[in-house]
Parts: structure tokens; C-alpha cells; sequence
């Protein structure tokens, strides 16, 4: 058996070549802090931008546009999409109300399949917060296309204030 020095030139260039296929996780997201005022929401859907920041400043294979509030994915694969909201409203409805968040290819002008979840808010009250979870499939299709959060699809809420969201993106195995 060779001794493990002479084995270290091929070591080597077994890492170089890893590397220069950017093997790895893939990881990247946004969050707001600061109020992002909708005004009157229901059925139609509004899309949530204008992120304050990167939820890591160390992204890896997941573009992030903070203005537009979209994810770019540089690979196919699974990924978890973590989503996180807090909105307030007035408390005019004697009914329990809710609305939907999705997930929208905005390259595409498609809603993506299997990534929206309703959020529920309870008769007299004033906001919620909630989140969700969805697992997705980043198809070669999909690789390059922006997607954003979008909320509606649901009953009226006046006065609709996002006080803060999170939406990140963490791929489920490594990505070649």
C-alpha cells in the first residue's frame, strides 16, 4: 500500500475538481422587518418585495433579489422553502378570515405547484403570524427563473400591514 503523502497529489486534485463543480448545499433567502403596507387585500394577489435584507451573508447556489423578492436557483434538486409572515389588519369581520401565500415563478408568469398555504385569522382580531413550509422540486426548467412570495385568493382584510416575512430556501441533499 502506498504511503498516504504519495496518495496526497491525487487527493488533491480530487478536492480541485469538487470544488470547481461547486458541490454542495444550496442556501439563500431574504427577510423585512419594516411595515410593507397593502392596504385593502383579497382575492387578488399582491406580491411581497422590498426585503430588508439576507436572511445569510453567506449564499451559496440561491440568488436573492431584495427589491424584487425573488430566489434564483442555480441548480436543480429538492428544496425546503421556509416562509415566515406576520400582517396586521382591521378588526372589522365577525368571522373567522383567511388568505393564501404562494409560491410564483415570476419568469414563467406561473404559480408554482404544491407551494401555497392558507393562513387563518380568527373573528375580531386585529393581525396573525404564521408560516409554512413547502418542499420543492427545482427542475433544469426552473434553474434561472425568479420566483417571489405572493399573498390573496382569500376574504377581505382593510388595512393590510406586513410588519415582517422571511423566505428562504435550503436544498434537501447535496447538488452537483
Amino acid at each position: 500500500m502506498p504511503h498516504p503523502l504519495a496518495q496526497q497529489p491525487a487527493i488533491n486534485a480530487l478536492d480541485a475538481r469538487v470544488t470547481a463543480l461547486e458541490a454542495g448545499p444550496a442556501y439563500g433567502g431574504m427577510r423585512r422587518v419594516v411595515d410593507f403596507i397593502i392596504g385593502n387585500l383579497g382575492a387578488a394577489y399582491v406580491p411581497l418585495n422590498n426585503y430588508g435584507t439576507l436572511t445569510s451573508d453567506d449564499t451559496h447556489q440561491i440568488t436573492a433579489s431584495l427589491s424584487a423578492g425573488t430566489l434564483v436557483f442555480t441548480k436543480p434538486g429538492p428544496y425546503q422553502i421556509s416562509v415566515n409572515l406576520e400582517m396586521t389588519f382591521t378588526a372589522d369581520n365577525n368571522s373567522s378570515r383567511s388568505t393564501t401565500v404562494r409560491m410564483y415563478d415570476v419568469t414563467g408568469a406561473v404559480a408554482l405547484t404544491n407551494a401555497a398555504q392558507k393562513m387563518y385569522a380568527g373573528a375580531y382580531t386585529a393581525g396573525f403570524a404564521s408560516g409554512a413550509t413547502f418542499f420543492v422540486a427545482v427542475t433544469p426548467a426552473l434553474v434561472g427563473h425568479a420566483v417571489r412570495l405572493e399573498i390573496g385568493n382569500g376574504d377581505a382584510f382593510a388595512t393590510a400591514t406586513i410588519r415582517q416575512t422571511s423566505f428562504a430556501a435550503t436544498s434537501l441533499k447535496t447538488l452537483l
